[in-house]
């Protein structure tokens, strides 16, 4: 069975046809960001592997998976996809196009996050064969494009704190983030979070955070109990958009 297959056959798909042509995309930039609690804004690139050819397609049905799990869904009609001279394609926002996907799963959009931010006692290790693919398969009819991406394997994003100050009872950390995935999600406002002392909080934080690949640096301010010591976590609690729009 080709690769394509098996990733779609992994994700609960089945082909429609033995005519049914398909390939394999290794994606590299993946940008989602919130349109609302139910709607994301999409856009993805990745090189198409050898062997397989798009062709005139007219449609494209995009399904972002984490694991075998549906997250969401989003048809574009009136669509082409040609890759350049090195096989690289990119659906980007038009707005033109109602470049949106609709979460059917919150469930499983949550859990892909959980397994992407930092987590206390996660395992960090980074296995390069796992790689952020897409099955891509073309209708019989050579009309439509699916594209089929398994979010399951992006790795964990990797904090290091780098100072932490005090002054009285205010506190701010300083942290540097290393991502290895292609996920790119902004958040525009301010990121809320809470410092846990066991099940205790013992101090509240602001400040503005997104994901991007490679290495950022975050500051995060706010209060602290006094008289605090030892260890303590720093947790994500909720995120106020620049319209108070709270998720």
């Amino acid at each position: 069975m080709p690769q394509w297959k098996k990733l779609k056959a992994a994700l609960g798909e089945e082909s429609d046809s033995a005519s049914e042509t398909g390939g394999e995309m290794d994606i590299d930039y993946l940008w989602l960001s919130s349109r609302s609690l139910s709607r994301l804004y999409f856009e993805v690139g990745g090189t198409v592997c050898p062997g397989f050819e798009i062709g005139w397609v007219n449609s494209i049905k995009v399904c972002l998976y984490y694991r075998h799990r549906l997250i969401g869904s989003m048809f574009l009609r009136d669509s082409s996809l040609i890759p350049n001279a090195k096989k690289y394609v990119k659906i980007e926002w038009d707005d033109d196009q109602n470049h949106e996907i609709d979460i059917r799963d919150m469930v499983a959009f949550k859990s892909l996050f959980d397994d992407i931010v930092p987590k206390k006692g996660a395992d960090y290790s980074y296995d390069d064969k796992k790689r952020t693919t897409a099955a891509l398969s073309v209708s019989p009819n050579g009309h439509v494009l699916t594209m089929s991406i398994d979010l399951g394997n992006m790795p964990r994003m990797k904090p290091e704190v780098k100072s932490v100050k005090f002054s009285g009872g205010r506190i701010e950390i300083r942290m540097e983030i290393v991502s290895l995935g292609p996920l790119r999600q902004p958040f525009e406002g301010w990121s809320k979070f809470v410092l846990k002392k066991g099940e205790d909080i013992v101090g509240k934080l602001t400040g503005s955070f997104s994901i991007e690949p490679g290495t950022q640096e975050f500051s995060f301010d706010g209060t602290i109990r006094r008289g605090v010591a030892g260890m303590v976590t720093l947790q994500g609690d909720h995120f106020e958009h620049c319209l108070d729009h709270k998720t």
